[in-house]
């Protein structure tokens, strides 16, 4: 579990920086899987058993890291591209208002699970994008 929470903070503060970096006249985040699963393999290397105090000072960090970044975010911020998979590209509102919350739902639904928390059912978010469909 602490794996876990140590992934989602690694992911708040890369995917804010793909974000900084735009809004510093740098290019998109060029996405790849593969390089995605290298640096997923090496943490998991790297942090057998993270320290728990550790893990939630990560946590709190990239949360707030990611308010002072949507709290300067213009209008015109939104539509700029942050992020490319391939020939799709995707605007900093889908980085902050989809991809990170999926990353975050996803990985809060797993540690629900291992709680074995009642909670670990879908999400009000997940069950509102369900009735969706």
């Amino acid at each position: 579990m602490g794996l876990v929470g140590c992934h989602v903070g690694l992911g708040l503060r890369r995917q804010a920086r793909w974000i900084e970096r735009v809004l510093a006249g740098g290019v998109a985040h060029d996405f790849s899987w593969e390089r995605t699963h290298a640096l997923n393999a090496l943490v998991k290397r790297r942090v057998l058993r993270p320290d728990p105090d550790e893990v939630l000072r990560s946590l709190r960090d990239g949360l707030e890291r990611w308010q002072r970044l949507l709290e300067a975010l213009t209008e015109a911020d939104l539509s700029r591209i942050a992020f490319r998979m391939g020939p799709n590209e995707r605007s900093v509102d889908w980085v902050a208002g989809t991809l990170a919350v999926r990353h975050i739902d996803e990985h809060t639904r797993s540690i629900r699970a291992v709680l074995g928390d009642a909670a670990a059912e879908a999400s009000p978010r997940e069950q509102r994008n369900a009735e969706k469909r």
